[in-house]
């Protein structure tokens, strides 16, 4: 079946209405029901042409590792409309950014991340109004063409920002209680970390303890995968912000 972007525009105002009477009952249930048992909703927190970091060894369902590869026009029809030639056109086809690349700090592999496109979820228009999906001071990377970000978003020019040749921040100022993937990382401005997600500094932390946030790590920030494991300890890119990893949030599902 084929749909146009106007008749998923159409019907955005309906999903959203859907997804706040959820969202109200969830709230009611929130002690019954933990966030990894949620994890098939979790994809419609992302803005279509979003592009965050994971510490996990996969990106989840609903996006896909940025390497610079081609995408159907005709079968992603909403993320061309975003980001159009931006990471370039071959006719039928379209880019992703090519964000490979490794964490370091003070020069030094600490260990490889994936940067996860997101192709499902909430579609912004420019110069349109969005209610917020990050936390507060959160800065997310956009992929769309003309460099411009979602409403309640403001774009972000310092040029130590990751990937900022490639891709655009833009910084999150209000005050939201998103929910996120387990072990995302978030590039918060600032100096605490949302509630629901602790500083990457390298932390050793008991897998018995954590053994969600262990089957997507492993061991590869460090520990001995027996019985320890470590989180990422990536550098600061900027002055004044720092990495966070989500501690408390949705399993992410393949």
């Amino acid at each position: 079946m084929a749909f146009s972007i106007e008749s998923i525009l159409n019907c955005r105002t309906a999903r959203k209405q859907a997804v706040c009477t959820v969202a109200a009952f969830c709230l009611c249930m929130a002690v019954a029901a933990p966030p990894a048992a949620q994890a098939q909703d979790a994809v419609l927190q992302h803005f279509v042409g979003e592009i965050f970091a994971t510490a996990a060894s996969y990106c989840p369902k609903g996006t896909e590792e940025a390497v610079g590869q081609q995408k159907s026009k005709e079968h992603e029809l909403i993320l061309h409309s975003v980001y159009q030639a931006r990471y370039g056109d071959e006719g039928n086809t379209f880019g992703l950014p090519d964000l490979r690349g490794p964490f370091q700090r003070q020069g030094i592999v600490v260990g490889e991340t994936r940067w996860c496109v997101a192709f499902e979820g909430v579609y912004s228009q420019r110069n349109g109004f969005d209610e917020g999906l990050g936390a507060n001071g959160e800065l997310m990377a956009f992929g769309a063409s003309g460099g411009w970000c979602p409403g309640g978003y403001q774009l972000q020019t310092d040029p130590t920002l990751p990937h900022r040749e490639t891709v655009s921040w833009c910084k999150y100022e209000h005050w939201s209680e998103p929910e996120d993937y387990l072990a995302q990382m978030l590039l918060i401005a600032g100096d605490s970390c949302p509630r629901y997600a602790v500083p990457a500094d390298g932390k050793l932390l008991q897998i018995e303890e954590n053994t969600s946030l262990f089957s997507l790590l492993g061991a590869s920030y460090g520990g001995d995968g027996q019985t320890t494991f470590s989180l990422p300890n990536p550098s600061s890119p900027s002055q004044g912000t720092r990495w966070c990893i989500v501690t408390s949030g949705y399993f992410p599902a393949r």
